[in-house]
C-alpha cells in the first residue's frame, strides 16, 4: 500500500461506515428539516456543469443521493463508496438506468485510465482523508479527467454545523482556504495540465434551513494541454470583492441588526468576476470596491450586475479610474506592464452603465478620501516594518508604491470614485 495513504485512517472510516445504516439520514448526518435534503441536492446539482453525454465518476456515493440525478442526463456513471450495505443500496435503486458501475471500495485505492472523465464528483469526501490522502487523490483525479474536465467537491469547513457528532465519526475539519490551496498547489502533469478554480461557494440550504454557512463546495477545471490555455494564475483562488464580500445574500431579515449575529445570513463566494451567472432579479443591492479596474469587458459586467439586481434595487460601485490630466510614463508603465489594468474614465464607466440600462447613474468623486486614506497609511508604513530582510524589501515596496499612487492622484492621473445606480 502507499505511503500516501493512512492505513489507520482508512480502516476507521471503513469501520465507521459499515456501522452506519444506509440511509438518507446517515448521508448528510442530521435530523433533516423539511425540505433540507431536496433543497440541498438541487442546489448541488446546480452548480455542475453540463454533464449531458459526460462520463462521471461519483466518490462517496452512498445509497445514490446524486447517482440517479447524475446517470439520467450523464453517458456513463461510476459510483464508488467504502461502505458494501451502501452501494448495495444504491445497485438496488438505480441499476435499471443501465449506465451505472458500482464499485466497493476506499478512493485512495481508485485509479483510472487517464483522460477517462469528465467530472470528478464527491459529496463530504475529502473531510475523511489525511492530507497526505487529500494530495494523493487530487493528484490522481487530474491524472484521470479529460482536457478542460471538471472537479467538484463539497465539505463541511471550520467545525461541526449543521450535522449531528456522530461517535467514531473521524472527520477533519479544514478551512476553504485549505481546500483551495490544496487544489491549486497539485504539480502539473506532464501535458503541463494543472487544476484552476472556477468557483468556491457556500450551499444555500445550509444557510436557510440550519443557519449553517460553513457547508462550501469547491469547482475546478482542468486547464493547460492539449491546446487548452491555463488560465491567468490571478484568477486562482482569490476572493472577488464582486462576487463574495459584495454580493451577501440576505437571508431570514435585514443584513444588519443591532445586537445580532449576521454572520450565519451571509453567502460568500470567490470565482473570477464574470465567470458564473446568478439568477435575474436575486440581490436588493449589490456593493463592489475596487474590482472594475481588474475587468476589461466592462459593459459585459455592467450587463450582468443589472441582470443580477431586482428591479428598484441598487449598486454601488468604488473603483479607480483614469484622471483627467495625461498620464506620464511610469503610471502607463505601472498601469500596463507592472500591475495590469484597464482603467477608464468616471465618464466612459458612466456611459456604459447607463448602456446597460441603470436608469440612475450618480457618479461622485473620492479623490480627497483617497488621499487622506493613503497619508494615514504611510504615516503607519514608517513606523511599522519587520527584521527579515524579506520584511524590509516588502515594507520599501509597498512604501514606494504608496508615495506613487499618491502622486498620481495629486497629478489628476488616478481618481476614486464612487457609482450609485438604480435599475
Amino acid at each position: 500500500m502507499s505511503d500516501r495513504v493512512d492505513e489507520v485512517l482508512l480502516q476507521r472510516r471503513k469501520v465507521f461506515w459499515d456501522q452506519q445504516e444506509p440511509s438518507l439520514q446517515a448521508m448528510i448526518q442530521t435530523v433533516s428539516s423539511d425540505g433540507l435534503a431536496d433543497d440541498d441536492a438541487d442546489e448541488i446539482m446546480a452548480y455542475l456543469p453540463d454533464l449531458t453525454g459526460k462520463r462521471v465518476v461519483d466518490l462517496a456515493a452512498g445509497i445514490g443521493r446524486f447517482t440517479t440525478r447524475m446517470a439520467k442526463v450523464a453517458r456513463h456513471v461510476t459510483a464508488v463508496d467504502v461502505a458494501q450495505a451502501f452501494i448495495m443500496e444504491n445497485r438496488v435503486a438505480n441499476q435499471h438506468l443501465g449506465n451505472i458501475s458500482f464499485i466497493c471500495d476506499d478512493v485512495v485505492n481508485l485509479d483510472f485510465p487517464a483522460g477517462s472523465l469528465d467530472l470528478v464528483f464527491s459529496n463530504w469526501l475529502l473531510k475523511y482523508l489525511s492530507d497526505a490522502e487529500i494530495t494523493h487523490f487530487l493528484t490522481r483525479a487530474l491524472k484521470w479527467l479529460s482536457p478542460g474536465g471538471f472537479i467538484f467537491f463539497r465539505e463541511s469547513c471550520y467545525g461541526l454545523l449543521g450535522t449531528e457528532e456522530l461517535n467514531g465519526n473521524p472527520t477533519m475539519y479544514r478551512s476553504s482556504r485549505y481546500y483551495c490551496d490544496k487544489l491549486t498547489a497539485i504539480p502539473a502533469q506532464d501535458d503541463e495540465s494543472a487544476f484552476t478554480l472556477v468557483r468556491v461557494k457556500n450551499i444555500l440550504a445550509y444557510i436557510n434551513y440550519q443557519n449553517a454557512p460553513n457547508q462550501v463546495c469547491f469547482l475546478a477545471k482542468v486547464c493547460g494541454g492539449d491546446g487548452i490555455p491555463q488560465e491567468p494564475q490571478k484568477q486562482q483562488c482569490r476572493l472577488s470583492p464582486l462576487n463574495a464580500a459584495a454580493l451577501q445574500k440576505v437571508f431570514k431579515g435585514p443584513c444588519v441588526t443591532v445586537g445580532g449575529d449576521v454572520s450565519t445570513r451571509l453567502h460568500f463566494e470567490m470565482s473570477p468576476d464574470l465567470a458564473v451567472d446568478c439568477d435575474i432579479n436575486t440581490y436588493d443591492v449589490i456593493h463592489s470596491r475596487e474590482t472594475c479596474h481588474n475587468v476589461s469587458e466592462k459593459q459585459h459586467l455592467f450587463d450582468k450586475l443589472l441582470r443580477c439586481v431586482k428591479p428598484g434595487g441598487t449598486v454601488f460601485i468604488t473603483d479607480y479610474c483614469l484622471g483627467s490630466s495625461p498620464p506620464s510614463q511610469p503610471f502607463l508603465a505601472h498601469t500596463h506592464d507592472i500591475a495590469p489594468c484597464y482603467l477608464e474614465t468616471v465618464d466612459s464607466y458612466s456611459e456604459k452603465m447607463r448602456m446597460a440600462g441603470f436608469k440612475g447613474v450618480v457618479a461622485k468623486d473620492l479623490s480627497q478620501e483617497l488621499i487622506k486614506a493613503l497619508q494615514d497609511e504611510l504615516s503607519i508604513l514608517v513606523t511599522t516594518c519587520g527584521d527579515t530582510d524579506e520584511d524590509k524589501m516588502n515594507h520599501s515596496q509597498v512604501t514606494a508604491l504608496w508615495n506613487s499612487k499618491l502622486q498620481w492622484v495629486k497629478d489628476g492621473y488616478l481618481t476614486w470614485s464612487s457609482f450609485m445606480l438604480t435599475k
